[in-house]
């Protein structure tokens, strides 16, 4: 869409008329269904005057059937948990006079409620009412994005939500997840029902309006980036998209890689915002961020998608002839009233429970620590390791493989082409624990922040051991520099790492995060779900792992579902639902039962996990 006024009215043409189709496409499904479901009550009506076991049989099928589809066709309330605290004006004076500002710039009703919440997006929604008509306005805003962006962004991110309710859309909204809610419902009775000659069309259907709302959707996102660009210029929304698109990555990454390892101590961060803050200015967020865009523009797209890509949507902001406006640099974070105060809140919601706060200036100290009990375990599995033979180890694949294994155990059965460059920054991060736990005898400590290597201090001197260990590996420098840089820290070529008798038996023990048992060539896993790492191999074979199966499971006790990702080769592409079977799920501790296929694959599982 550009300014001018001719494609303006052709833009609004053709997205009246899907809307059209939107409103009108469930008038007729409705109807169908009710035809097929009053249709199957009235054959099991008939068939129960006619007697017979069989007849009765077909009979009370029917009139299930028919009940359940019609069942399936009422509208559900649909229930609104809050995402996090409800915000108010009188709290949070400065941050409403910019949404204030926006609302009244764009002519439209100041949402009845705001809320924060720990996702790194922002949505609006019209909370009560019937098909979207009616209700409260609800806003909610995610705070690892207002950790993060300015305040240009911030309102740039404000004028595109509330676009959503310039334009009318959550109303649509409203009477399109009904539908979709109904279509699923109906499909879903008449597939298990095994009432194939109504399934199909039915499922025709339901694909055929997927793709026409989701084509509403995509051309609704680009009407609300306009008044982004309108009300905050065209460079805040193009850094906006990229917050919050790289911003899922890059995110999810920082927990992974910066807090998740915390876990092992049962220690998590004080504040998770600050230390996000500090991972997007890092050096290791610049290196992976044309990885991210990369994926981003790679990533299959679906008729049915809500959201055009982010290319595409920087693309259309750009287009758009509109006057530039000044961009305020200033922390959206300081539009909240005491910021820091409302992160350590959610930071202390998403700390487990039983787990201590740890500032980031001592995390440093945690990873010593963690670092103490892997040189244990590599000092007891691999007795001659010793200073003098750590150049040795670089270029002795054996000796790599058991390091890198000992570090990293989600090696063990790793199929996958990216196993090698990963096999050897786990050897890298093993040496340089032991190493450095040397080090720490002679006085020096470990330092780091997020997204930036972990280095030694000591009286004002810093050695980066992980960058001398890659240049030896990689042959950029000789051992020789290795040698110098560890005699001038204090380490003479004899010393190795002491372990305790008591460490030593320990670190030969399998620490087992889940439960393994195998009856009559079954296998099943006991555990936590979300603490599973799964094997890089096929779920099926323990080959090369081609593809990802995203699996759905439904627990029939309980009826929460679950989702999981796993590695399939090209040869069981689409056969990846064998693979696992939901046997318990217990969503308040994610605690699951899961029965497996391959008793190889459900052996590496507890090998990973150990």
């Amino acid at each position: 869409m550009t300014s001018n006024g001719s494609s303006q009215r052709l833009w609004a043409r053709s997205h009246g008329l899907r809307a059209v189709l939107a409103v009108c496409f469930p008038i007729f499904f409705y109807a169908a269904a009710a035809i097929v479901g009053f249709f199957l009550i009235k054959i099991g009506l008939r068939g129960l005057g006619l007697g017979g076991r069989a007849s009765m049989t077909v009979s009370v099928f029917c009139l299930l059937s028919g009940a359940a589809v019609l069942w399936g066709l009422l509208p559900r309330p649909v229930r609104f948990h809050e995402p996090g605290p409800l915000i108010t004006p009188r709290a949070h004076p400065r941050l409403f006079r910019l949404l204030e500002d926006v609302s009244a710039t764009m002519k439209v009703k100041m949402p009845d409620e705001v809320y924060l919440m720990p996702g790194v997006n922002a949505y609006v929604a019209q909370i009560g009412g019937l098909f979207g008509i009616g209700g409260r306005r609800v806003l909610v805003l995610g705070m690892p994005l207002l950790a993060v962006i300015n305040i240009s962004e911030l309102r740039a991110l404000v004028a595109h939500e509330l676009g959503h309710y310039a334009g009318g859309e959550t109303r649509l909204a409203g009477i399109i997840y009904q539908t979709r809610a109904a279509m699923a419902r109906t499909t879903e009775k008449l597939l298990g029902g095994g009432i194939f000659f109504a399934y199909l069309p039915f499922e025709a259907m339901f694909q055929g309006y997927l793709a026409i709302t989701g084509s509403i959707s995509r051309q609704q996102e680009l009407f609300a980036d306009r008044w982004a660009v309108q009300l905050a210029g065209t460079e805040a929304q193009g850094s906006l998209l990229r917050h919050v698109e790289l911003g899922q990555a890059a995110f999810s990454t920082y927990l992974q890689k910066e807090v998740a390892p915390l876990s092992v101590l049962r220690l998590a961060p004080a504040n998770y915002f600050e230390g996000y803050r500090s991972y997007v200015g890092s050096p290791e967020y610049s290196h992976l961020l044309p990885v991210w865009e990369s994926q981003s523009r790679e990533r299959k797209r679906d008729r049915s998608d809500s959201h055009p890509p982010m290319a595409e949507r920087i693309l259309f902001a750009e287009s758009l002839d509109l006057p530039p406006v000044a961009i305020d640099d200033a922390g959206a974070r300081s539009l909240l009233n005491k910021s820091e105060d409302v992160e350590l809140y959610f930071s202390r919601d998403l700390r487990p429970a039983g787990f201590r706060a740890v500032g980031w200036d001592r995390v440093g100290d945690a990873w010593e620590e963690m670092y103490r009990g892997l040189a244990d375990r590599l000092q007891a599995r691999i007795p001659e390791l010793c200073v003098a033979n750590v150049p040795a180890v670089l270029s002795d694949p054996e000796l790599r493989e058991r390091i890198a294994e000992t570090t990293q155990p989600s090696l063990i059965g790793d199929r996958s082409p990216g196993r090698l460059p990963e096999l050897e920054r786990a050897v890298i991060q093993g040496l340089t624990a032991y190493l450095g736990c040397l080090l720490g005898t002679r006085g020096w400590r470990f330092r780091t922040a997020p997204g930036h290597p972990i280095r030694l201090e000591r009286d004002g001197e810093t050695l980066d051991l992980a960058v001398l260990l890659e240049e030896v590996a990689s042959e950029e420098h000789g051992t020789k520099e290795l040698v110098d840089a560890l005699t001038r820290a204090g380490l003479d070529q004899n010393a190795r790492w002491e372990v305790a008798e008591a460490e030593r038996g320990e670190a030969h023990i399998r620490r087992r995060a889940l439960v393994l048992s195998v009856k009559g060539g079954v296998a099943e896993i006991t555990g936590l779900l979300s603490a599973v790492v799964w094997p890089r191999c096929c779920a099926l074979c323990c080959g090369p792992p081609d593809h990802t199966f995203r699996i759905g499971f439904l627990d029939k006790h309980t009826n929460n579902g679950v989702r999981l990702d796993i590695s399939v080769c090209e040869a069981h592409k689409v056969k990846g639902h064998r693979a696992l079977e939901l046997q318990m799920f217990d969503p308040e501790t994610s605690r699951a039962t899961l029965r497996l296929a391959n008793l190889d694959y459900a052996r590496l599982i507890e090998q990973v996990n150990s």
